[in-house]
Parts: C-alpha cells; structure tokens; sequence
C-alpha cells in the first residue's frame, strides 16, 4: 500500500530487508558485527562471480540486481557526497531553511528542493532527485563541511533519545522496530525521517508500549536445568533464583 501510494522502492523491498535483519539478530551465539560483515562478503563474491560468468551482457534483471546491489546500497551515496560538496562550494548555503518550520524565518535560496538543485547541477535533467544521506543533505548543504559536525551532534541527541525509550524493551525487538527508520537516514535527511518518515513516532511508541517479559532461549534452558537440578536433589520446594 505505501509503494503504491509514494513509489518508494525502499518501502517494498523492507520487507525482504527487516526479513533478513531478523535472521541476523535472532541469536547471539556469534557477534552481529561479524555476521553482517560475512553476509556482505558472500553477496560481493557471489554477484562478482556471476557477473564474471554471465558476461559483458548479464540481461535486464541481473543487470538490475547488479545496479541495486552495487549502486543503490554501497555506491551512490558516497558520490552524491562529493557532488554535494561541488554543489555547495559555489552555491549558497541553506542553513537549514530547506526545513519547514525553520523555512519560516530563514529564507530558502533556491527555487527546488535541495535534490532536484543538486540532481539538476550534476546531471542537467531537471527531474532527477538527488536526494542523499542526512551528512550531505543536512550537514554539507547547510553549513558546508562544519556542518557534517553540526548534524552529527543532532543525529547522536536522536539516537540518545531512541535508546532511552528503548531500553526496557527487547534490543532485538527495538532493532526490528527501527531497522527500516536507519535506512531511511541512509537515503533521505535526519528530518524528513524524523517527520515523515516516523521515526518520532517509533520512539514515542516504544516508550508508551508496555514491557513483555519475554526471556531468551538461553535463559529458559537454563531455568529448565536449575529445576531439574532442584528435583533431583530434593530441593523442589526452594524457590528459583533470578541471579544468571
């Protein structure tokens, strides 16, 4: 329903992408960091190796594959952060008056939205949007280089704010919750994921949702043996310790 509404790719593909996310975090027998970095080395070595063997021509849907693997997710972010920065060298800043409620006392210096400036500089079509991660779009196109420093200050008080409603919850289940939310700041500014995109809302949810005692695997296995231990040894009528 919100693809078909806003045409958003990314908002389709979550649900293959909070999928995998799950699998990664499901258990903690190996360290997260380590799993997602050997899934990306899998996904680099085996798309390289059909790339290879496909040919110069791989076809409309690997080619597809390729562009959004390749591209999409580890690419062009990285030069959309450098046309930024050429855009923004010779072009007036916006001090965040790209922002609505700032806007109102801050004049916008631009005709279009900050993407469509940019798009249009770098690549003379007027209806490309490039619109980047919220250190291009929120530091460098309002305060230059300072204002990567500026964000970042901005993005960590969000961040301290999230993990304080989150913390009487699950880390696991507060991670599925905002998964897409951290996405969405790769791709678009700290503010429109903020607004539009909800994250303000994910954490206002996660502070007024009720705790679920819910105990991991181990933890339950373990509880299971400490009873065993207590029957076989005649001791069934003391009561269960809550010390790990």
């Amino acid at each position: 329903l919100v693809y078909a509404s806003w045409g958003t790719k990314g908002s389709f593909s979550s649900i293959l992408f909070v999928g995998a996310f799950y699998l990664l975090i499901r258990s903690n027998r190996r360290p997260f960091a380590l799993k997602l970095m050997g899934c990306l080395v899998v996904a680099f070595l085996a798309t390289a190796g059909l790339y290879l063997a496909g040919g110069s021509d791989p076809g409309p849907i690997f080619s597809f594959a390729l562009f959004f693997l390749f591209v999409r997710i580890f690419s062009v972010q990285g030069l959309l952060s450098a046309q930024y920065y050429d855009f923004f060298r010779h072009n007036p800043l916006t001090h965040y008056s790209s922002v609505n409620v700032i806007g109102w006392f801050i004049h916008y210096p631009y005709a279009h939205p900050v993407g469509l400036e940019v798009g249009y500089s770098v690549s003379g079509d007027p209806l490309y949007d490039a619109v980047a991660h919220f250190w291009a779009y929120d530091g460098i196109a309002a305060w230059g280089l300072p204002g990567i420093l500026v964000i970042s200050v901005v993005c960590a008080v969000v961040f301290w704010t999230l993990d304080s409603a989150a913390q009487k919850h699950d880390p696991r289940f507060a991670a599925l919750v905002t998964c897409y939310a951290a996405y969405n700041m790769a791709n678009i500014s700290l503010f429109t994921s903020l607004l539009s995109g909800g994250l303000w809302a994910l954490i206002l949810l996660l502070y007024l949702m009720p705790v679920q005692a819910v105990l991991p695997s181990r933890w339950r296995l373990g509880q299971s043996s400490l009873s065993g231990l207590h029957l076989g040894l005649g001791l069934s009528s003391l009561p269960a310790t809550n010390e790990s």
